[in-house]
């Protein structure tokens, strides 16, 4: 690949992790304005959520913590929980996860897995208040968000249109980036402003350019949905933007003369990528380290730089400061400042353990061999475990390097020595979590080292002169850090970004553009991605048969898994839109799509033994009536499973167990279907309107109390109204309090549950 680095602009590189603060800047927990409920419904439901929810989740409202609990900050904000799939799905409670990890008895997680008995669990009352308004927010649809959608046609004749008014120099080179599936997916005008700060602050961090890329003369479009960049701007080549895209799982090309022209005039397949797709492959070892040139070791990259650590340490042109804890670090950490071309390069000095040479206490100097020259040579030097960098690019925004002790380059640093709490799997991966943490630059850090060793004048003389003059007084190390964090915010205020901006639950910008990917798709975000009207969608795919029928209904009764959803793309998308799906190995011969799943399956931890989840599904999103429809569920943990079936009448009775089906014990990680070819009857639906299929699944089997059966009278027992239904099932008995001691995360759920709806025609 011709993507060369200018060895004294170096790009590109750095760490992640310096999360070294100590204190918490203040707009970190600032209290973001709060969502004003729009009636009583709305009113009770936030009043349950601030009770039990708020003191972990909900920026301005946390107690004993600095953070949002796994990034999850905006508990109360009713108007972005049910635009997120991830937390509610309006008109069905049961279906939604937030609702179902409440009433599932799942969370608050200090009351049923840390075992805190001063704090009160959610009542049947209170459930009943967050159904009523999740019910509410389906029959209101969606409020919050206004009908917008881009066809490939109309953005591609945004970007056609601007490549017209550009001289004709820069067209060659010219790509740009789509915001417009984020406006569709009923993203708020105040996130998009941050998804189009994260875009110019991204590809700005990707950049080796001295020159800025701005918001003002990027952002493209009424909607402000297109993003205009140029590779000369960034010093990208041709090469690499194909080497980008030979990675990207969404290529499409529509059947649309502007379309050719677009890529005749840009000389590429695919002129433009999705942000979000970018800001989470592109900030992560697969694209990052290939966009930026990184090398394999420290010591390369070093040397591209024009730097040289190990000589700066002898001649005192390094400044320190270590200490106890740091907003990242398991152990004891130190770091240190080099001056390099573009301003500073920062390195840490990482520990797995505390004790002999990894106490910077004891051996504050080092690493092992730099002062061999000197008479207390390795006496007092430390012996450390890996590194992290960070160091200013040439347009001032930072890069990233994780390194081994040894220097060799590391995608994650290990979770014994460093932990992102933002991640799943706790893991500091390199670029996207030195951007979350270091959202404003280099963090404070206060120094505990000289004073300790000089004060109480713990080593010889001479090892003592040369620890005064590595570890500057702290005033001294402020103004250091003060005038380094001032150049990267002057980089980001001269590119148009407001350094203060963040998500209140996703997080700095790049983040938030990340994590908005991550997220699981239902219909309408898929009717996005796929670029089409989401009242269609259905249709379209059912086009493509048992398997587009099939996508459909789980897309329709709630959400399907990213990786599931990029899979499917490829082999549908020619059944929804009028255009040709782009092979990455018509890109890059061998090359296949960057796959999520692969880049997550690093992150998975092994599921606690306390998490007890239930999935359903049905093999259809439509049915007609008296046509059999099959149920499909599966859980994490073996359990009796009963089936609940709410017609359009709102009555309600248990389809499983039944008087044909009644040994109704399910196993782990198995699918189920509903009825069986062996069960000898079919499940079908009598009148039209839409039906409602609860899931519960109950470890002991005797946690239902409310719901009796007597097959002798009866084949599917009737359970009456869907309101007494709800009162059996959320009354069931918390786990008992006096049998577990706090903190001994004995309060694990018994009962699971879940639920989809089906339109029957």
């Amino acid at each position: 690949m011709a993507h060369t680095l200018l060895k004294t602009h170096l790009l590109a590189s750095v760490a992640a992790l310096f999360c070294m603060a100590h204190p918490v800047l203040a707009d970190e927990t600032a209290a973001p304005a709060m969502y004003k409920p729009a009636n009583d419904v709305e009113a009770k439901a936030m009043g349950v959520l601030d009770k039990h929810c708020s003191r972990c989740h909900q920026v301005g409202k946390l107690v004993k913590r600095d953070k949002a609990a796994k990034g999850f900050g905006d508990v109360m904000q009713l108007n972005t929980l049910t635009t997120n799939p991830k937390r509610i799905l309006p008109g069905n409670p049961d279906g939604s996860p937030m609702f179902q990890v409440l009433a599932n008895k799942q969370m608050p997680y200090d009351v049923y897995q840390e075992g805190d008995l001063e704090k009160p669990t959610p009542t049947p009352e209170e459930l009943t208040a967050l159904r009523d308004w999740i019910v509410a927010s389906g029959q209101a649809g969606d409020v919050q968000c206004k009908p917008y959608d881009m066809p490939y046609k109309e953005l591609v004749n945004v970007m056609y249109q601007d490549l017209g008014s550009l001289p004709e120099h820069r067209r060659a080179h010219t790509r740009y980036l789509s915001l417009a599936n984020l406006k569709a997916s009923c993203a708020t005008e105040e996130e998009m402003e941050i998804y189009r700060q994260g875009a110019i602050k991204l590809l700005n961090s990707l950049s080796t350019n001295s020159d800025v890329l701005t918001l003002e003369d990027s952002v493209l479009g009424k909607e402000g949905t297109v993003v205009r960049f140029n590779l000369d701007d960034l010093n990208w080549t041709p090469e690499l933007w194909e080497e980008i895209i030979s990675h990207y799982p969404y290529g499409v090309r529509p059947f649309d003369s502007q379309y050719d022209s677009l890529t005749h005039s840009t000389q590429t397949e695919i002129p433009y990528v999705r942000a979000d797709w970018l800001a989470f492959f592109g900030a992560r070892p697969l694209l990052y380290n290939t966009i930026l040139n990184l090398p394999g070791t420290a010591q390369e990259l070093e040397k591209n730089l024009g730097l040289d650590v190990n000589d700066n340490i002898r001649k005192y042109l390094a400044k320190r400061a270590g200490f106890k804890v740091s907003g990242v670090s398991a152990n004891n950490r130190m770091i240190e400042r080099h001056p390099i071309s573009t301003g500073y390069f920062w390195t840490s000095y990482d520990f797995g353990g505390t004790v002999t040479r990894q106490n910077l206490y004891e051996f504050p100097l080092g690493p092992e061999g730099v002062f061999g020259g000197y008479s207390y040579g390795d006496d007092f030097a430390f012996k450390h475990d890996g590194g992290e960098s960070i160091f200013s690019l040439p347009n001032g925004f930072q890069a990233y390097y994780l390194n081994k002790a040894d220097g060799t380059s590391l995608e994650k640093g290990p979770t014994n020595i460093v932990r992102d709490e933002s991640r799943k799997d706790l893991a500091v991966t390199n670029g996207i979590s030195c951007m979350g943490c270091h959202d404003q630059g280099m963090k404070n850090a206060v120094d505990e080292i000289r004073n300790h060793i000089v004060d109480n004048r713990l080593l010889p003389a001479e090892a003592r002169e040369a620890v005064k003059a590595l570890y500057p007084p702290k005033e001294e190390m402020s103004k250091i850090l003060d005038l380094d964090r001032k150049r990267f915010i002057d980089a980001e205020i001269r590119a148009g970004i407001d350094p203060k901006l963040k998500h209140s639950s996703d997080g700095e910008p790049i983040n938030a553009l990340s994590n908005r990917y991550e997220r699981d798709v239902d219909l309408r975000t898929a009717a996005s991605e796929f670029g089409v009207d989401p009242e269609k969608i259905e249709t379209y795919l059912r086009g493509g048969g048992q398997i587009g029928g099939s996508f459909a209904a789980q897309l329709a009764q709630g959400t399907v898994q990213r990786d599931i959803f990029e899979s499917e793309f490829a082999d549908l998308v020619e059944f929804v839109i009028d255009g040709k799906y782009i092979s990455p190995g018509s890109i890059k011969p061998g090359a296949v799509a960057a796959s999520y799943k692969e880049v997550k399956q690093h992150e998975v931890v092994a599921t606690p033994i306390s998490e007890f989840k239930i999935s359903l599904h049905s093999d259809r999103a439509t049915a007609k009536v008296g046509t059999p429809a099959y149920l499909t569920v599966s859980t994490t943990k073996d359990c009796y499973l009963t089936l609940i079936n709410i017609d359009s009448k709102d009555t309600s009775k248990t389809i499983l167990p039944n008087k044909f089906s009644q040994d109704n014990f399910i196993r782990a990680g198995q699918e189920f279907v509903f009825p069986s070819a062996k069960d000898g009857y079919d499940f079908t639906f009598e009148d039209r309107g839409t039906e409602t299929v609860i899931a519960l699944c109950d470890i002991k089997g005797t946690s239902l109390p409310d719901i009796h059966h007597d097959f002798a009278k009866e084949a599917f027992t009737e359970l009456g109204r869907s309101i007494s239904v709800n009162k059996r099932i959320d009354n069931v008995a918390a786990p008992d309090k006096s049998k577990n001691k706090p903190g001994s995360g004995g309060f694990s759920a018994d009962v699971v549950r879940t639920a989809i709806k089906i339109k029957v025609q």
